[in-house]
């Protein structure tokens, strides 16, 4: 194995699990250019699917339970902008598709790359710092934060936990259709 796993800390392992639906749609956002117009529509309809469903309340959690953490302005001042930066594509991209079109390829790539990039960054950058700073009061009270979202949010959750969900649920996040009402940033 070339990248062997890295081993989180345990209370930020359901922020890591998240990370992993994210890059398989940020995968499918940055080839579907290539494959065509209707790769496209799926590849953004499952993005969307997943930001109501899961990264809205993702970006949401990691600034409320991680910023108190962070002390590193500069690491600060990244993720919140990145996470501002995705939601405003995110939003492009949801706007095209009420017009019952596919956003334009360079916007489905810039989408990907910034899914992406941000979250190979969070995960090789800024969770070693914050596990650097976690004082075990810290590390404690982030457990119970993100244990309690874990039972609301299907990614969060461990695989065997997930093979427990009526839902379907897997690497392809197919989702039931009465969660696309719930797409918005």
């Amino acid at each position: 194995m070339t990248n062997p796993p890295i081993k989180r800390h345990e209370a930020l392992q359901p922020f890591s699990r998240e990370h992993l639906l994210g890059l398989s749609v940020a995968r499918d956002l940055r080839q579907a250019p290539e494959a065509g117009r209707e790769a496209s529509h799926e590849a953004v309809d499952r993005l969307l699917r997943l930001w109501g469903d899961e990264l809205q309340g993702h970006f949401h959690d990691e600034e409320r339970l991680l910023t108190p953490i962070i002390d590193d302005p500069a690491l600060l001042k990244r993720l919140t902008n990145e996470h501002t930066h995705i939601a405003a594509l995110t939003t492009e991209a949801r706007e095209a598709r009420a017009r019952n079109t596919a956003p334009d390829d360079a916007l489905i790539r810039a989408l990907g790359d910034a899914l992406h990039d941000h979250i190979r960054w969070e995960e090789r950058v800024l969770f070693p710092a914050i596990e650097h700073a976690l004082t075990p009061e810290a590390a404690a009270s982030l457990g119970r934060e993100t244990a309690q979202f874990s039972q609301t949010r299907v990614g969060a959750r461990t695989a065997a936990e997930r093979r427990t969900l009526d839902e379907p649920c897997g690497t392809r996040w197919d989702l039931p259709a009465s969660s696309q009402d719930r797409a918005e940033p």
